[in-house]
């Protein structure tokens, strides 16, 4: 059988064991519940760095792409502009009668100015019209079309009919 008094001496050995490792573990579960919370923190706020540095890099490419577009914008003299559209024209077979340059304008909510011509042609058809505003539309000057009219006009000594137009050319330049 057992003895009562070996049983009470276990039973307090193995109690007092007992506890002390209830004791450690209750220790050990906050401990380690507490790192949790720390490692739930520490990795949100990795995840926050994380998109914020996406951000960045973002911001950092929107600026060498704007950095860029103003090259290819300004990549101009606008003291050239005129003659690059004279030349244009000659391609096109159209003679330019007059060039008015428009006084300078800011876009409004735009980081850009706009640059205008008036100009008069006579062109031998509505063809090599369209031919001219093809060739500045195209062009990496980034001319653009603003306002056209035309008329045509006989031509008692050649005995044909050749097309006056008025129109407004523009480009735009980046401003820094």
């Amino acid at each position: 059988m057992i003895n009562p008094d070996m049983f009470m001496k276990w039973l307090q050995r193995n109690l007092i064991n007992t506890v002390i490792v209830l004791v450690f573990v209750i220790v050990a579960v906050k401990v380690h519940s507490a790192q949790q919370q720390d490692i739930a923190t520490l990795t949100q706020q990795r995840d926050e760095e994380k998109q914020k540095n996406e951000i960045l890099a973002q911001i950092g490419q929107s600026e060498k792409s704007l950095k860029k577009s103003a090259r290819l914008v300004n990549n101009k003299q606008l003291d050239k502009v005129i003659d690059d559209i004279n030349m244009k024209a000659a391609e096109a077979g159209i003679s330019i009668s007059q060039i008015n340059p428009r006084p300078e304008e800011k876009l409004p909510n735009s980081i850009y100015k706009k640059y205008g011509y008036d100009l008069s042609i006579n062109a031998p058809s509505y063809h090599a019209v369209g031919l001219f505003i093809s060739s500045l539309e195209k062009s990496e000057a980034l001319y653009s079309v603003d306002t056209i009219s035309f008329r045509s006009e006989y031509q008692r000594d050649r005995n044909k009919f050749k097309v006056v137009a008025e129109m407004t050319v523009s480009t735009i330049w980046l401003v820094e």
